[in-house]
């Protein structure tokens, strides 16, 4: 099934794509379209098994840059470079351009993998 892919095995590196989002102008008009919009179609990325993360601050009690940080694991490189060349993710893409203009807030995309 798409977006449901299961954890590798054997200590395989895992290939991940974060996504953080900065503090919207209209909280609650940001997570109810994020959850009801935007999620469903994320999870129809093959390959992608996808956590989110509240941010509500610094260590030090500070306000923190971002607000949401989305994270997409995948099992290797090659299943996260055959995911970002997908049409679910250029679908996917193009909402979160359009979401983050709408909702006045920004996206900032990373690569990464787990540190054996």
């Amino acid at each position: 099934m798409k977006g449901r892919a299961e954890p590798p095995k054997n200590g395989a590196s895992v290939a991940k794509l974060v996504v953080l989002y900065t503090k919207p102008e209209d909280i609650e008009g940001f997570d109810e379209y994020y959850r009801q919009t935007h999620m469903p179609l994320a999870r129809r990325i093959a390959g992608a098994r996808w956590s989110l993360t509240r941010i509500t601050g610094t260590p030090r009690g500070g306000e923190a840059p971002y607000f949401l940080m989305a994270q997409a694991s995948f099992d290797s490189d090659e299943v996260m470079q055959s995911a970002l060349m997908s049409p679910e993710m250029r679908e996917t893409g193009k909402d979160a351009a359009q979401m983050v203009q709408r909702f006045g807030n920004q996206a900032t995309m990373l690569l990464g993998s787990d540190l054996q």
